[in-house]
């Protein structure tokens, strides 16, 4: 309703970082080590709830801090995040990354409509665990470079091998067995023993957190790690029939297994 006024003098850099499909409980030193690390020296929420059970609304009120309801006026009048106005109105450097398109769901035209030229997505010839090692490498290359200049940076990288049927490389350890080769959620009932795709799961989320540790890593080695906010959470949940009522995976339902993130 009103223009917002930020008045702070300091300018740290900022990094996000978002997991599709991230559940809280998965926030553990089995499963996301270099996460949970950080963990012990942060805040961390135990009651943040996405905004959304899919990634369109709750990466929405993620960036907008609005309810999902919005989403179709904004995309209307293709009205970005007021959050990039103001970093841009702050000088800041931005480094945008998606392993898979952000122009579906049509965050292009609403999220980062005002900055959709610096949008960069993953190539698209390898798949989400190949796009998302290659964003965090541009990513990393970026926070390097930006030594070179007095500019604050805001670097968003958003990865994708977390989503089903979850991604890892071909010689990645499995973080227990058994581990399902495949996923089809149309085949599962209500007594399916959810184990191997939870470790499938597991496995792909211990991945992904091993490219977080990657840019804590770049931020330790340049310098970089006592003035640079990091927010490491997950644009909504993923359900393994938690409440035995059939439900996998997300978009499903409303329960906190599909909706409560790291």
């Amino acid at each position: 309703l009103h223009p917002l006024r930020c008045q702070s003098h300091q300018r740290p850099n900022v990094l996000m970082v978002v997991l599709e499909s991230l559940r809280k409980d998965a926030l553990t030193p089995q499963f996301m080590p270099n996460t949970a690390a950080l963990a012990q020296s942060s805040r961390v929420y135990q009651q943040h709830f996405s905004t959304g059970n899919a990634t369109r609304y709750g990466l929405f009120g993620l960036m907008y801090g609005l309810p999902g309801g919005y989403w179709p006026t904004m995309l209307a009048e293709q009205r970005g995040s007021q959050l990039f106005k103001v970093l841009q109105q702050q000088g800041y450097d931005l480094h945008l990354y998606g392993s898979a398109p952000l122009y579906s769901p049509e965050f292009d035209r609403t999220v980062f409509s005002d900055v959709r030229s610096q949008l960069h997505q993953g190539p698209r010839d390898r798949d989400s665990a190949g796009r998302d090692r290659a964003i965090v490498e541009s990513l990393q290359q970026d926070i390097v470079a930006s030594q070179s200049g007095k500019r604050p940076w805001f670097g968003f990288v958003f990865l994708d091998s977390t989503h089903a049927p979850y991604h890892m490389p071909a010689d990645y350890p499995a973080v227990a067995q058994p581990m399902a080769e495949d996923i089809d959620f149309l085949k599962f009932g209500p007594d399916h023993d959810p184990t191997p795709e939870l470790n499938r799961y597991h496995t792909a989320v211990h991945y992904a957190d091993s490219l977080v540790g990657r840019l804590l890593e770049t931020l330790r080695a340049q310098g970089l790690d006592e003035d640079t906010i990091v927010l490491v959470t997950g644009d909504h949940a993923e359900e393994f029939n938690d409440l035995g009522l059939n439900y996998w995976g997300h978009n499903g339902n409303f329960s906190d297994y599909q909706l409560q993130v790291p």
